[in-house]
């Protein structure tokens, strides 16, 4: 004779994780990130010490890029002219931290590397409005750096990367937050080198020569250099800097065989663009050295 054997089954059902809610953020926490890592603030400094030396800048904006062909947003645009000449600076800002700081290792600077370029835009009477696209009415002109702004063999940057510790302690190292920053900041200054084609339209010379610069500022103290001799030894230890020059050779080309050279981009901190900006627009080496009398003698100073 079988026998049933009673069973028991549990009707309570399996245990469930319940998802911890987010912190809410209080007045606190956001003060302490606009003190540490606000990139708006950090825009503001940066325009009110550009209009403080002198230059013509506008803050914010839109532009459309030339490659892709979509609307980018720039931080800062500006602008500083002596006579029929003109420094513009496409100028991006990022509040690092000093515990992801920015490292830029730096060599000598080769004899090729020590040169940069000007747009000479030249006023043309067959120019009508419309028909400056096809048509550009400027030339480049090289300038060597032997003894002016890129020195032969001083230092120079050649990579660079952010470095930090992960929640592990471990050395963690990443370019993805500087990179899209300084990109940025490289797409805007080609769009400055198509406006700057057409400067001699605009102005009463028959010349008119730009130069361009494409500049990323950051925090104070999240700039660091590691400098290498030519054979690729270590000379001393990382030290911070507040403006570094890093190699760029980042060529655009236009119509009609139009081309220009970035040789450079510029790295600053806080303190070193207020020192850099003062310099573009009071300093009268400066613009001896961007440029020689001897090679743009229609330019009036």
């Amino acid at each position: 004779m079988w026998s049933r054997v009673a069973t028991c089954r549990s009707s309570s059902k399996p245990h469930q994780m319940t998802k911890r809610a987010s912190p809410t953020i209080e007045a606190s926490d956001l003060a302490e990130y606009l003190a540490s890592q606000d990139d708006f603030a950090l825009e503001l400094f940066v325009y009110s010490r550009l209009m403080r030396a002198g230059f013509d800048a506008s803050h914010g904006g839109t532009y459309q890029d030339r490659v892709t062909q979509r609307y980018r947003q720039y931080d800062i645009r500006a602008g500083c002219r002596r006579g029929d000449r003109a420094v513009q600076l496409a100028v991006e800002c990022k509040a690092l931290r000093p515990s992801f700081p920015l490292l830029v290792s730096r060599v000598p600077r080769t004899s090729a590397e020590a040169a940069h370029e000007i747009v000479v835009s030249r006023f043309s009477e067959q120019l009508r409005p419309g028909i400056g696209i096809d048509w550009v009415p400027a030339a480049t002109m090289r300038v060597a750096s032997d003894r002016g702004l890129y020195p032969f063999e001083s230092l120079v940057g050649r990579s660079l990367t952010q470095v930090g510790r992960n929640r592990d302690g471990d050395l963690s190292a990443s370019d993805a937050e500087s990179f899209e920053k300084w990109s940025q900041a490289l797409s805007s200054a080609s769009d400055l080198v198509q406006q700057a084609c057409m400067a001699a339209e605009r102005s009463a010379g028959k010349e008119f020569a730009t130069f361009v610069l494409p500049v990323l500022v950051v925090s104070d103290g999240t700039l660091w250099v590691a400098d290498y001799a030519s054979a690729g030894e270590l000379v001393g230890a990382p030290r911070q800097e507040d403006h570094v020059t890093f190699s760029i050779s980042r060529r655009y080309d236009g119509p009609n065989r139009f081309a220009y050279e970035i040789t450079h981009l510029h790295f600053l901190t806080r303190s070193g663009a207020s020192a850099f900006f003062d310099r573009i627009g009071n300093d009268p080496t400066f613009w001896d050295a961007a440029f020689p009398q001897a090679l743009f003698p229609n330019v009036s100073l």
